[in-house]
């Protein structure tokens, strides 16, 4: 699953782009991914609509993508975030992410 996913992305550093569109990544996929983003310095752009990510999984991946090197944009779209959507947006692009939600 998504463990396997984020340990890969972990150890890459050519990955450039991950769409995970309507994969139910979910608040646990979200959070491995957050984790593998410290390790990883390659990944521009990270695509996670309508992946079943509630506001736990978004405040993880905000939080990894904020000191992120190279992630510029980050998509969060037709998730199940409720009122932290704004919060979310706000700290991505105040890191200069580019965020869809």
């Amino acid at each position: 699953g998504c463990d396997a996913l984020a340990a890969g992305l972990a150890r890459s550093q050519g990955v450039t782009l991950l769409d995970l569109t309507l994969s139910s990544v979910g608040d646990v996929g979200a959070c491995a991914l957050a984790e593998a983003l410290a390790a990883n310095s390659s990944l521009q752009e990270l695509n996670l609509g309508k992946g079943l990510i509630t506001d736990s999984g978004a405040r993880a991946l905000v939080r990894a993508a904020t000191g992120h090197p190279a992630l510029s944009r980050v998509d969060l779209s037709d998730n199940l975030l409720s009122t932290c959507a704004d919060d979310v947006h706000h700290l991505l692009t105040a890191a200069k992410l580019r965020c869809i939600t």
